[in-house]
């Protein structure tokens, strides 16, 4: 087995999580205290294992971009789904 190569496993990995955050963040109320305490930080270190077979250390900047992807849908999902700012 190629140590160098991105598996099936490990991309569905980073797929599914950042898909099951989008879903969450469509049905709740907004709660940023929520997504930086908790889900950020767990979602982060998610994408940087699953991504370290492959990129090692370019796995972490990888995961900042993958992060802001994930900040901006955060910050558009208020137009999106008609959330309310409290």
């Amino acid at each position: 087995m190629n140590k160098n190569k991105l598996s099936g496993t490990s991309l569905a990995i980073v797929i599914i999580s950042t898909l099951l955050y989008w879903f969450w963040e469509s049905q709740a109320e907004g709660n940023i205290r929520i997504d930086l305490l908790v889900i950020y930080p767990v979602l982060f270190l998610i994408y940087i294992v699953s991504l370290w077979g492959k990129f090692r250390y370019l796995s972490i900047p990888i995961g900042f971009f993958l992060m802001l992807i994930n900040i901006g849908f955060f910050m558009i999902s208020y137009d999106l789904f008609n959330k309310n700012l409290g």
